[in-house]
């Protein structure tokens, strides 16, 4: 699709890094150093960060780049409603089927008749149901499970005090095993409710021998964790907070996945719209790589256009969202909210409320109703909400100069 460019077409690919990636990752060298000493032996460790930001490319890098260790090739993205039966059944199911994938280097391990028995019986109670998914492996998105067909408590505690032994003897290190759990936060996968109840029931399997784990979560799940669920912030040995890459080292990453697909040249967006969208975005890779996507699908096949500069980008996402922002011109108090976060990003709410004239309890109101709309971001620091303007709007109806908010020029 991207010939004109001489560029691969999954460029923007925004999947985290993983174990055919790892000569992609960017960045974060001093913590992949410290972090993969701390999980020589038995750890739990948090990383916290916001969302987009790379935790999970981090966790997966150490985790598949350590050697003489047993990892199962995804991690493990963990839902609301599960309880400690649950977690612990997904997690066994990952290790034994990572045993069993086809091209693991852990083959040695199928020998034993306990490795042979958990797979049978997590067959025999259709994976599907516990969360699994029937490609292989990996671990599906689904949330439900059948609680008349799930193994004893007891069973499961027995099965990874074994599965640990079993692969303790193989890898010969204090803790052989190293898990990968993702999605606890607060904004987006779990109520503050769900993430206490979660930590408060796998407390105890987070503390047995064998097997380490990394914790990804969103900005302040350390503190969080401390103050609702404090017998398991004792049992984190280190809260590491992810910082965005900087933004050299998101031109370097854009180069290497150019040189990893043998393409050359220089990359068709213009420096200072990518600096633009690093900024607006608070340097979160995943974002920055939605936006570029959705602008070379749009401009590839227009001949004139070789660079894509910052009124490229502009006008296309003018276009795309100037029928929803005509449709909320209708309300006289939606869209005064919206104009006032696109033109303030960053205010909270006492001052947006004093901005349009209204009610704080209106205005908290209206910018729920913005935020399920698509609209606005809504970001919580201690008990303050900010508000942003999602990236989209913020391109295409705020000048890149800092100007209000109007329509570009075409």
């Amino acid at each position: 699709m991207f010939e004109k460019w001489n560029i691969p077409d999954d460029i923007c690919d925004n999947y985290p890094i993983g174990l055919n990636s790892l000569d992609l990752f960017v960045g974060h060298s001093e913590q992949t150093k410290f972090l993969s000493g701390i999980l020589t032996n038995k750890s739990v460790v948090l990383l916290e960060g916001e969302i987009g930001v790379g935790k999970t490319s981090l966790g997966n890098y150490i985790r598949h780049s350590k050697k003489g260790f047993f990892s199962p090739l995804l991690e493990i993205p963990c839902k609301p409603k599960w309880d400690n039966d649950t977690f612990m059944g997904i997690v066994l199911a990952a290790i034994v089927k990572e045993i069993m994938r086809s091209g693991t280097p852990h083959k040695k391990l199928r020998k034993h008749e306990t490795i042979r028995e958990i797979n049978e019986k997590f067959s025999d109670l259709k994976l599907a149901n516990l969360g699994i998914t029937g490609a292989g492996f990996g671990i599906s998105k689904g949330s439900g499970f059948s609680r008349t067909s799930f193994i004893n408590q007891t069973i499961l505690i027995d099965y990874l005090l074994k599965v640990g032994e079993i692969i303790g003897e193989q890898y010969r290190q204090p803790a052989p095993i190293i898990m990968q759990v993702n999605n606890l936060d607060t904004r987006y996968s779990f109520s503050e409710d769900d993430l206490t109840r979660l930590f408060n029931d796998i407390r105890d399997t987070l503390q047995i021998p064998n097997i380490s784990w990394i914790i990804c979560g969103d900005s302040g799940l350390g503190n969080f964790l401390k103050k609702n669920v404090p017998r398991v912030g004792q049992i984190i040995n280190t809260i590491v907070t992810v910082e965005p890459l900087s933004f050299e080292e998101i031109i370097t990453a854009f180069r290497l996945r150019i040189k990893k697909a043998g393409m050359k040249g220089e990359f068709p967006v213009e420096p200072g719209l990518l600096k633009y969208i690093y900024d607006i975005s608070n340097g979160s890779f995943r974002e920055i790589l939605n936006i570029i996507y959705q602008l070379l699908v749009r401009y590839y096949n227009e001949p004139l256009v070789t660079t894509i500069t910052g009124e490229h980008a502009r006008f296309f996402f003018y276009e795309a969202g100037r029928r929803h922002v005509e449709t909320l011109k209708k309300s006289k108090i939606q869209y005064p909210v919206f104009e006032a976060v696109v033109n303030h990003p960053g205010i909270n709410q006492k001052n947006l409320s004093k901005l349009v004239g209204k009610q704080q309890s209106n205005v908290s109101r209206v910018t729920k109703e913005l935020e399920a709309m698509g609209f606005i971001i809504v970001k919580k620091e201690g008990r303050v909400n900010y508000y942003y303007p999602d990236i989209k709007y913020r391109i295409g109806f705020s000048n890149i100069n800092g100007n209000k908010m109007n329509d570009p020029v075409v």
